[in-house]
């Protein structure tokens, strides 16, 4: 778990320490800031370190140091994703899953979420422009705030950092007060605070401030699920999928340069992850 936080139209250092200070918890392990050459871009990370423990500091940057990433999450099939991008003449100066998604994004532009396994928030800064993206599951936590009339766009892990701007409208939004009764949750992006979206999962957004310091956002959605009624196998078939799928998520789970830990109740789940574990130790609290 890591925490990460960004400030697009304003060169506003405090806030952003402020922010970040906010949602600290998330990363024990260090805090890294980038701004960009016009001051008009902020980008914070606080990391808790799961892979590459000496090399994924962040921000990471690109071989040209002209685009950066803050991130918070895992990504499965990062070392696949490395090779594919190395035979293309990418360029890594560390082992983190952080770095292949800033080559990635080199190398395909938006479109590289399209090739991301894994639980991720993310931010790219590129040039005047602020890339975001959030898994498709929504697993890792974003959250936004968009004041047009103040050409100022901030986002982060937890709504508390954005507390931290006092310029936002942080009264009661009475329509998510409404949802969370009747649904239980605030329905789509809304939360209880006025001016504060909840990132939408399987969404990226760009997001670019032009000459005149206006801001403009473009929201585009990259996954939907679908629903195959008759996957033309047998049940037997589908047994031997679905164990074999479940195998390979637990596996991808695994990785880590840390010890690794699972949470466990008793009866069958119990005996259920510890076959798909195999004959690693793991950490087990129960």
């Amino acid at each position: 778990m890591c925490g990460i936080a960004g400030i697009l139209g304003r060169n506003d250092s405090r806030l952003m320490r402020r922010m970040i200070e906010a949602i600290k918890h998330r990363g024990p392990d260090g805090q890294g800031y980038y701004k960009n050459t016009n001051q008009s871009m902020l980008l914070a990370s606080c990391r808790l370190s799961i892979i590459d423990l000496q090399g994924g500091s962040q921000p990471v940057f690109n071989e040209t140091h002209n685009k950066c990433i803050v991130f918070n999450g895992e990504i499965y099939n990062y070392k696949e994703l490395r090779g594919k991008l190395q035979a293309k003449g990418h360029l890594f100066t560390t082992h983190s899953d952080t770095e292949v998604i800033i080559h990635l994004y080199e190398e395909y532009g938006p479109r590289c979420v399209e090739y991301l396994h894994g639980m991720f928030a993310f931010a790219i800064a590129d040039g005047d422009t602020l890339f975001l993206a959030r898994d498709r599951l929504g697993i890792k936590p974003l959250y936004y705030a968009f004041l047009p009339e103040k050409n100022l766009f901030i986002f982060a892990s937890e709504i508390k950092a954005l507390l931290q701007c006092e310029e936002l409208d942080v009264t009661l939004n009475m329509q998510a007060f409404v949802d969370s009764i009747v649904f239980f949750y605030p329905v789509g992006e809304l939360t209880f605070f006025k001016d504060i979206l909840e990132f939408q999962p399987g969404h990226t957004l760009l997001a670019t401030q032009r000459e005149n310091g206006q801001i403009e956002l473009h929201d585009q959605r990259y996954y939907a699920l679908e629903l195959t009624p008759d996957a033309g196998i047998s049940f037997a078939q589908a047994q031997e999928e679905l164990a074999a799928r479940i195998h390979s998520a637990v596996a991808s789970h695994l990785q880590a340069d840390v010890e690794v830990g699972i949470s466990l109740s008793g009866g069958s789940i119990r005996a259920f992850w510890r076959w798909r574990c195999g004959n690693r130790t793991l950490l087990a609290a129960c």
